[in-house]
């Protein structure tokens, strides 16, 4: 009993202290201490900037989605967005595989709409595993891809002694820098794909056929994120 009315006694003379002020300077250092931040160590401050790096990918993995739904496409394509996990050698490894319904031969697209309104081919499925995919890229030197352009023009994109080239052009198309090509089809990849555009024409009056530089529509170190086209 004496220790309840010990109890009650000091619990009534904080109170009147604190009624008083006495505990003012002692309440405000407990606050200003509650609203300074905590300074981070490096390991906290490493996290933070990987998050903040992984929500800028995903904000633009996000407006990739988007864009996609406003290109010119044939309305039956599917597509199945995939994160690039390493480039390397004029190959891409994507986080999707067999698993996921991923073939060999399948094409992929990159989008960049203030480019142009198109899906913009960046290669073709090379080799699958479960959960993984090799991507060669189209200007691998392997890689001949057929292609059309905006006059009518046809010609073959590939790479040669290090410069990406469109070739096979009959001399009595007129070849424009800035011209826009697409994929024509019939070597395995689908029709109307943007590719590139027209860079220095090399043309010999002798020749049957000219060929110029190709311009990329868009750089591959700049994507985290490609689609995969089912038709």
């Amino acid at each position: 009993m004496k220790q309840w009315l010990i109890l009650i006694g000091l619990s009534g003379l904080l109170w009147w202290a604190d009624g008083q002020g006495y505990f003012n300077n002692l309440k405000s250092k407990i606050y200003q201490a509650k609203l300074k931040p905590a300074g981070l160590a490096s390991e906290d401050k490493s996290q933070l900037a990987a998050a903040e790096a992984e929500l800028i990918k995903v904000n633009q993995e996000n407006k990739n989605l988007r864009e996609l739904l406003g290109v010119k496409l044939p309305a039956k394509w599917q597509f199945m967005p995939a994160k690039i996990l390493q480039l390397k050698n004029e190959s891409l490894t994507i986080d999707i595989g067999s698993e996921d319904g991923i073939k060999v031969g399948q094409t992929v697209i990159g989008i960049k709409k203030n480019e142009v309104n198109n899906g913009i081919a960046v290669g073709r499925i090379k080799t699958v595993r479960a959960f993984q995919a090799e991507v060669e890229l189209v200007t691998s030197p392997g890689a001949g891809i057929k292609v059309k352009l905006e006059n009518g023009a046809e010609g073959v994109a590939r790479s040669e002694q290090d410069r990406w080239q469109v070739a096979e052009v009959l001399q009595k198309f007129t070849l424009i820098p800035g011209q826009l090509m697409v994929t024509a089809g019939g070597d395995g990849r689908p029709a109307g794909l943007a590719l590139g555009r027209v860079g220095e024409v090399f043309k010999e009056d002798e020749a049957v056929y000219q060929k110029a530089g190709v311009e990329k529509l868009i750089e591959i170190e700049t994507l985290s994120q490609v689609f995969v086209i089912s038709e």
